[in-house]
């Protein structure tokens, strides 16, 4: 049986955690909060607290989910030799995470990428999944799908939809230039993430974005933009994680959402910028 560890309690994580478990794989999850507890009842599965200098697991499979700003603390526990696997997943928004990571684990293993295209909100020990849309699992210009099968198939029989891919490159740039344009507005307006189809004016500027992001990152764009309607209307009642981590005063994912588009689009500059001001307005004003 593969042992699958999973670092980082989130959303993402506590879904893959949960689809992992009742596909029958081995998991073993991670969280730097004592106060994790069980996700789920009767079938516990709980999240054992690690911190840096102290050992986590050998594993088959380690999944990272953790945000991107954490990224540098796990890529430590793998330089150091405490956190080993024969394969590397990095599961996060945005773009640097899976860089951060190929480069300790160098040759010592395989490193992949999950884009993750369902909707999760955790409340408590409870995940409440929404907009359920397809996972995309694979490397950088190789071919590692060999390698993942297993893994692959438990998340399918715990009832993930879970793409193997040759490349997962394009579907990476994808996924930035949505999180870029969704998480931005939803972000700035406070609002759920269908109403920018509710409204012309904003209709207008997620293809003024849209244009941007297919530019900077050499995409479609009509694939961008169909792309874009396909999330806003498959997880319309949602708020989007960058909202979300807003409205509790937790950092926000620029650097890797926003930092690539912002180095060189003076549009994504300016979005770039006013939200980090939004965040000192918000959570350091009295």
């Amino acid at each position: 049986m593969n042992k699958i560890c999973i670092v980082g309690s989130g959303a993402v994580g506590s879904t893959i955690a949960l689809s992992a478990f009742f596909g029958g794989c081995s998991v073993k999850p991670f969280a730097r909060k004592e106060d994790i507890r069980e996700l789920i009842k009767p079938f516990p599965l709980r999240f054992k607290a690690f911190e840096i200098g102290s050992p986590v697991d050998e594993c088959d499979y380690v999944i990272i989910s953790v945000k991107s700003y954490d990224t540098e603390s796990i890529a430590s526990l793998i330089n150091n030799g405490l956190l080993n696997g024969s394969v590397f997943i990095v599961a996060q928004n945005g773009i640097g995470g899976l860089e951060t990571i190929k480069d300790v684990v160098k040759k010592r293993g395989i490193v992949a990428a999950a884009v993750i295209n369902f909707g999760a909100v955790r409340r408590g020990p409870l995940v409440d999944l929404r907009g359920e849309g397809p996972v995309y699992i694979g490397c950088e210009g190789i071919d590692c799908s060999w390698a993942l099968e297993p893994l692959a198939r438990c998340l399918r029989l715990g009832g993930l939809k879970v793409i193997l891919v040759d490349d997962i490159t394009l579907i990476r740039r994808m996924k930035v230039a949505v999180n870029a344009i969704v998480n931005s507005l939803t972000t700035i307006l406070n609002v759920k993430n269908g109403y920018l189809l509710a409204d012309k004016d904003l209709e207008e500027l997620v293809k003024v974005l849209a244009y941007e992001a297919s530019r900077v990152l050499n995409l479609n764009i009509d694939d961008v933009l169909n792309n874009v309607k396909y999330i806003l209307n498959s997880t319309s009642d949602n708020l989007s994680s960058m909202l979300q981590d807003l409205r509790s005063c937790r950092p926000l994912e620029l650097s890797s959402i926003l930092g690539p588009l912002a180095k060189t689009s003076p549009t994504y500059f300016v979005l770039y910028k006013l939200l980090r001001a939004l965040r000192r307005r918000v959570c350091y004003s009295f």
